[in-house]
């Protein structure tokens, strides 16, 4: 199967974005006391960045996922 150039072009796009949350969401734990207190931020406010990574990470997921089926 050869692929086009936008082809590759878009999956080496998803492939980037992948990679760039999967650091991000695996690192963000660990920065995550230094952000709170560099910003000034609640718990509560330092937890909503943590989920919204889950939340990003996870659609991700399924947006992947069915361009991969495709």
């Amino acid at each position: 199967m050869k692929f086009t150039r936008a082809q590759v072009r878009i999956l080496g796009a998803v492939m980037l974005a992948y990679t760039a949350a999967y650091v991000c969401r695996t690192n963000i734990s660990m920065l995550l006391s230094s952000i709170i207190d560099q910003f000034s931020l609640t718990q509560a406010q330092g937890g909503l960045i943590a989920t919204m990574f889950a939340i990003i990470y996870a659609l991700g997921q399924l947006v992947t996922g069915l361009i991969v089926d495709r």
